[in-house]
């Protein structure tokens, strides 16, 4: 069984009363397999303890992405060239992007932070930017796909601690800035000091879905 999330405490955390019932059904589904797969190591033990799972019967298995090597720098700058024509975007300003659904709870607030208080802040710097908001039709909880792909492409990118949940500062190098949880002020900061950094081979070393498979290959045998 390859579980994406615990989908019950994911629904525990947005105040669903039923959330216990799913609980129990993840239990026993998990207890009735041959071998667990979780997405990151946090919801692994979570439920090798909760479940009373073996532990020799389950690993991580993270989501992946179906490219093996960053972009090249001509791409790049290619894809923001369309960009700057295709929204009117000046070469100074920094392209901010967040994607999400946005008929998710969860997506829908993180916008309206960026609005209310992520933007105010950064008005007040005179930092050059433009926020591009997105609505790719994608599941929500557990290991942001989102940041995967975009660090997988070469992007830098700025995230909560809950935002990058599965995925390590060591795996992304200095593309990947990591503040607070609510810590706004230090987000902004982190968005201002941004600077192009080459992402760590061994990202897709973990994140390649080839190298993912060989894995699972391996575990089970």
């Amino acid at each position: 069984m390859h579980s994406h999330n615990i989908e019950s405490t994911r629904w525990k955390s947005l105040g669903k009363w039923w959330w216990k019932i799913l609980w129990l059904y993840e239990k026993a589904t998990h207890a009735a397999a041959h071998y667990n797969f979780f997405i990151h190591d946090d919801d692994k033990r979570f439920a090798v303890e909760q479940f009373n799972l073996n532990p020799a019967a389950c690993t991580t298995v993270t989501y992946g992405i179906d490219w093996s090597e960053r972009p090249s720098d001509d791409e790049r700058v290619r894809c923001r060239q369309l960009l700057q024509q295709q929204y009117g975007i000046s070469p100074e300003e920094k392209i901010l992007l967040f994607n999400g659904a946005l008929d998710y709870a969860p997506n829908l607030q993180a916008v309206k932070k960026i609005i209310t208080t992520i933007n105010p802040l950064l008005l007040q710097t005179g930092f050059a930017y433009r926020i591009i908001i997105c609505n790719p039709v994608i599941e929500g909880g557990g290991i942001k796909t989102k940041l995967v792909e975009a660090l997988g492409y070469g992007t830098a990118a700025v995230s909560t601690t809950n935002g990058a949940i599965g995925v390590n500062k060591e795996d992304a190098g200095d593309l990947l800035t990591i503040t607070n949880d609510n810590d706004w002020p230090a987000f902004v900061q982190a968005i201002i000091k941004t600077q192009p950094a080459v992402l760590p081979n061994h990202f897709f070393t973990k994140f390649y879905w080839g190298y993912i498979a060989q894995k699972v290959i391996a575990f089970i045998k």
